[in-house]
């Protein structure tokens, strides 16, 4: 006892301490061995080995009530209030009676979590320890700065552990009570919506009403800079995707664009395959055309079925031949 007390007034390093509370090496607990490094910057002032379990084996829970937007965090030093938590994944609903008398008959949705080094749990990875993966950003746990960006990350798997420090959790089903930050106040919407078909949903309006009418305003308290005073203003969301006479009309406008470029290039490749046509036949015929371009040009002067060409094709064979 005499040693526990000198240890706590002098602050010994943590290492030390635990050695004192535990005897030896080979009584402190594995868990207990892993988190010296973490608690040996903290030092806390400790005065039993059931003081130094507590400190190592809290978990704190963040209960989530989306009904009234509001979360809160509990903080249970006892395994047997979270015994319950202990071996479950993640997206499973867990009975929170024994949390406390507040929570009797809640249901809470287990959501995620991280260990008590601040490595996040994942979905869909069936271990309670951490593992090494290459992560891609596509399911969390990893933000990649570029497209295709790969990085091997440590994670934990999604079943809790005794080692989880922080457990995020959704009420499902709201129990007897009340529970006090959670449950009995609810926290109003900063803003409304702003889609179009969301006021329409919210309202239960038809499409031939008008949506501006219903848009959620809020006062805006704006300070001169120079008087001091301050004014009050409301202020408005933009309606995103409402359909008005000037959209209608810009929509009517590209689909006419669109339709006179479908109609040019239908001319253009007739076009292209006249002219393509031609430079063939002149080419079959022995004409000398200088370039594609003046196929035109060449194919006016001479028609591949006049006589003058058919007679200069003739010529041409009868020097090659060497017959007159």
């Amino acid at each position: 006892m005499n040693a526990l007390k000198l240890s706590v007034n002098k602050k010994i390093p943590f290492k030390k301490f635990a050695l004192e509370v535990f005897k030896s090496d080979e009584e402190i607990p594995e868990d207990v061995q892993l988190l010296l490094i973490q608690l040996n910057s903290i030092q806390p002032c400790l005065n039993s080995k059931n003081d130094l379990l507590v400190v190592l084996k809290s978990m704190k829970i963040n209960v989530a009530n989306p009904a009234t937007g509001r979360i809160k965090k509990f903080d249970f030093e006892e395994e047997k209030n979270y015994r319950p938590f202990l071996d479950k994944r993640i997206g499973q609903e867990v009975d929170a009676s024994s949390l406390g008398d507040e929570f009797k008959g809640y249901i809470l949705k287990i959501t995620g979590g991280c260990d008590k080094d601040g490595f996040p749990m994942m979905t869909g990875v069936a271990t309670n320890n951490r593992v090494r993966l290459l992560l891609d950003g596509r399911n969390g746990c990893y933000k990649p700065l570029r497209n295709g960006e790969r990085r091997r990350k440590t994670v934990r798997g999604a079943i809790v552990a005794g080692d989880i420090s922080v457990l995020n959790t959704v009420v499902v089903k709201k129990g007897e009570g009340e529970i006090e930050g959670v449950t009995n106040d609810a926290l109003p919407m900063r803003a409304g919506p702003k889609r179009a078909s969301h006021i329409r949903k919210l309202f239960n309006l038809s499409q031939k009403d008008d949506v501006k009418k219903f848009v959620i305003r809020r006062e805006v308290a704006k300070k001169h800079p120079k008087e001091g005073k301050s004014t009050k203003r409301s202020k408005a969301p933009k309606i995103q995707r409402l359909v008005t006479p000037r959209r209608l009309q810009h929509k009517a406008q590209k689909l006419e664009a669109k339709k006179l470029h479908k109609l040019a290039m239908l001319k253009e490749a007739k076009r292209y395959a006249a002219i393509l046509n031609r430079y063939k036949v002149l080419k079959a015929h022995g004409m000398k055309v200088v370039s594609f371009a003046d196929t035109d040009a060449v194919f006016k002067q001479n028609k591949a079925g006049s006589k003058k060409a058919a007679s200069k094709g003739k010529k041409v064979n009868s020097k090659k031949t060497g017959k007159k």
